[in-house]
């Protein structure tokens, strides 16, 4: 199951912090390989006014996945990397190089704010100085790479100065609001077409868009009538 949102930001708050416009989120969601979700999340953003847009931005998770979509489907969109998804894996680090305990916390926390000024090549440098102490070398190799793959789109500081979103809350709570609130409760078992069917519905309820459907359809089931 994959599921994205497409919405607009205009403004920032008293803080500078981006805001997004009101009841301007629509979601699509589906059981669908990448290269489909990909197609399906690009005409879900040409058909809310991509192509019109001052500025279009991608924001991941950072799965090579997304980063192949994001590619393919938004080839000249700004890709930021979820700062919560960087930090975890920058957490992950921490621990794999000094074990459990204070001093990967204390690691952890002086890491993430080096990523929230924008200096991820630090902390990549520095970790690779590191990993021949580390309690587990494999495990640090491996979140090194993911951090060094994703660089391109860890500028937070830049993103900050921007205005612009560095947190996909907004899809994370949609797993739960748009899927899990609906299809996953105890006692739910569904079927592939049924499963699809009552997300796409779903979809269409949480992103105000309805009402419109309904509207349509029976628009579609007059006109055949009168045929």
């Amino acid at each position: 199951m994959r599921l994205g949102c497409v919405f607009t930001q205009t403004s920032l708050d008293e803080a500078g912090r981006p805001v997004r416009d009101s009841n301007s989120t629509t979601y699509v969601s589906g059981l669908l390989n990448s290269e489909q979700f990909g197609r399906l999340i690009k005409a879900e953003a040409v058909r809310r006014g991509a192509r019109k847009a001052r500025r279009v931005v991608v924001l991941s998770d950072g799965a090579n996945w997304c980063g192949k979509a994001a590619a393919m489907n938004f080839p000249r969109a700004l890709h930021i990397l979820d700062f919560y998804h960087a930090a975890e894996h920058v957490r992950e680090l921490s621990r794999a190089i000094f074990g459990e305990g204070r001093k990967a916390t204390v690691q952890f926390k002086a890491w993430r704010r080096a990523l929230l000024r924008g200096k991820a090549d630090d902390v990549v440098r520095a970790a690779r100085e590191l990993t021949g102490q580390a309690a587990e070398p494999d495990e640090a190799r491996r979140q090194i790479a993911y951090l060094q793959k994703n660089r391109p789109h860890m500028q937070y500081d830049r993103y900050r100065r921007e205005g612009l979103f560095i947190g996909s809350g907004v899809i994370e709570a949609g797993c739960k609001t748009v899927v899990a609130q609906r299809t996953k409760r105890s006692g739910m078992f569904w079927g592939q077409k049924g499963l699809e069917h009552i997300l796409a519905l779903r979809c269409l309820k949480l992103g105000n868009e309805l009402d419109a459907f309904w509207d349509y359809i029976f628009g579609l089931t007059k006109t055949r009538k009168a045929a």
